[in-house]
């Protein structure tokens, strides 16, 4: 019987959106990166102007996770986030046949529709409704897979490029994008109730996606912008944004820039997705076992530790890496720690709709935090400015969300 199975079903879901983390989010935003340096060189874009290209896809993703929490409110997150995905392959498609940069803005969009609808949204959501238990851990597996991306993916495109070109190598992404999006779909379930569960460690309660003993708790999207927490929080998200992707994306340029080959800075990238690997579950098992106010100091520490650290990434190979491996443990905020601190407040009610807001706005600091960072590098003509500043925000980020994570306590993650 379904209910005797030794593997919960939870964790098959969990596989899932490890799978749609590694193509959503690495290969259609993270691995994008690592096109910027032959983009440059073939329209002679300065470092504002490569940023761009990210903006713009940072700007669509916004205006689609705007939409996306009421999208998957009312219909199959398993069907919507499979049409979302694909949008990954139709943009990379769009640039392998780009003749000017002006068609790599429209790549750009489409890419946008793919990173807003299919990347943390439908991944919060459904493990949120499938884990009662070890939430952390389910989030810390599951955004692991956006740094499997990097670590195997980024190499071999950088490689891809130098031997085959530009254009086979978006293609080569466009083909394994819709791979993997078709495979998604085939693992992921909407509900526990699908397969005749419950969510993991439930044991009979009311599960977080509702059920017949009633609605599940929290509080509704109205009562949730009714209180200041939510703001705060917003606030928090906002800032983290800023400094979250402009981090992650320009380490490549940063690298290269700094005089090292851009086989080295791939490599690099390579690193900090295997550490990633280890890092988030890691990271989710702490949420799980301190709650979100203890873990918060960790999380955030790592991240500005990072932002510092580039002082020393330009004075060889190991630096670098040691400045990859330290991202990719700040990374566990917007992917582990945001969630819980959402579910943990709000409650699941209205958790989708929440979490969607909330993530709008992280969207939105990171499309301002995408044009600040490529301003600040071409007014100091580097990009140790931009990684600093990223710092003091950070620290602001961390002072706000502990305004409200303090009143959550070691409740169970």
């Amino acid at each position: 019987m379904a209910g005797k199975r030794k593997i919960h079903y939870g964790w098959i879901v969990t596989l899932g959106c490890f799978l749609l983390l590694l193509y959503a989010m690495g290969l259609v935003m993270i691995v994008f990166s690592v096109f910027l340096p032959s983009l440059a060189q073939r329209f002679g874009l300065s470092r504002t102007q490569s940023s761009s290209l990210m903006t713009i896809q940072s700007v669509v993703s916004i205006f689609v996770m705007i939409i996306a929490g009421r999208v998957y409110k009312k219909h199959s997150v398993r069907v919507f986030s499979l049409i979302f995905g694909l949008c990954g392959t139709l943009g990379y498609l769009i640039y392998a046949v780009t003749p000017s940069i002006y068609v790599c803005y429209l790549g750009s969009a489409v890419l946008g529709i793919a990173q807003g609808g299919a990347t943390m949204i439908p991944t919060s959501i459904l493990l949120t409704r499938w884990f009662a238990q070890k939430r952390g851990l389910a989030l810390g597996i599951a955004t692991a897979g956006s740094g499997v991306a990097p670590m195997i993916f980024s190499p071999l495109i950088a490689r891809r490029i130098q031997t085959a070109g530009m254009t086979n190598a978006f293609l080569t992404v466009a083909v394994l994008v819709a791979g993997f999006a078709v495979l998604v779909f085939l693992l992921l379930r909407d509900l526990p109730s699908d397969v005749g569960l419950e969510p993991y460690g439930a044991a009979g309660a009311v599960p977080a996606g509702g059920g017949p003993a009633g609605p599940p708790p929290g509080m509704t999207m109205k009562e949730a912008l009714g209180t200041k927490e939510f703001y705060i929080l917003a606030a928090a998200a906002f800032l983290l944004g800023m400094t979250f992707t402009s981090s992650n994306n320009h380490y490549v340029a940063h690298l290269v820039a700094s005089g090292f080959s851009p086989v080295i800075a791939a490599f690099g990238f390579s690193i900090m997705g295997a550490a990633g690997l280890l890092t988030k579950p890691v990271l989710g098992v702490v949420a799980d076992k301190l709650g979100v106010f203890k873990s918060n100091f960790l999380f955030y520490g790592l991240w500005i530790a990072a932002q510092i650290f580039v002082v020393a990434a330009t004075n060889g190979n190991t630096e670098a890496y040691i400045f990859a491996i330290l991202i990719s443990f700040g990374a566990g905020l917007g992917s582990i720690a945001m969630p819980l601190w959402i579910s943990q407040k709000f409650g699941y009610r209205d958790y989708g709709q929440i979490y969607s807001n909330m993530m709008t706005c992280y969207q939105t600091g990171i499309t301002l935090g995408l044009m600040v960072f490529g301003l600040i590098a071409d007014y100091s003509g580097t990009y140790q400015t931009s990684y600093l500043f990223n710092g003091g925000l950070a620290v602001l980020s961390l002072i706000l969300a502990q305004l409200v994570c303090k009143s959550i306590g070691r409740k169970e993650a």
